[in-house]
């Protein structure tokens, strides 16, 4: 099983959009979400039977109404939970952390994330060291830093 997770806002809430890949054993599989927040509370949960004979992808579409959105000072995520079931019993599961929030890139203001304007620092090097090698050398970046 492998799948893949996506999120986008409507009004209050937010829709997690999973496309789930099977591969069939010629039996009904039930493909089981579930969604939980930081305190391990079920927040959505939605299930669906499909019948396999060969690769299946599933698509799911699960709401989650006024979620804490992760920041950068409160980095809120969810799980969620995608088990496999034949005739009630557990084949497979997985797991993935996730967050909700919106993000932003204006010419003007830079990144907005969730609607407040957020400054990067940093620099770009990449094998900008010479002799030293692509390891990253505290002092030498210091150095380099302080001549700009």
């Amino acid at each position: 099983m492998e799948y893949i997770i996506s999120t986008r806002k409507e009004d209050n809430g937010w829709y997690v959009e999973v496309e789930t890949e099977i591969v069939g054993q010629g039996n009904s599989i039930t493909v089981k979400h579930t969604v939980y927040d930081r305190d391990n509370t079920i927040v959505m949960g939605q299930n669906t039977t499909v019948a396999t004979v060969e690769t299946h992808t599933d698509n799911q579409i699960l709401y989650v109404e006024n979620p804490n959105l992760w920041g950068i000072e409160s980095p809120n995520l969810y799980v969620l939970k995608t088990e496999l079931l034949i005739d009630n019993i557990v084949i497979d599961e997985e797991v993935q952390n996730f967050g909700f929030r919106k993000i932003e890139y204006h010419t003007d203001n830079g990144f907005i994330l969730n609607g407040r304007r957020v400054k990067i620092n940093g620099v770009c090097e990449h094998h900008d060291l010479g002799a030293l090698g692509a390891a990253m050398n505290k002092t030498a970046l210091r150095r380099r830093l302080n001549i700009w």
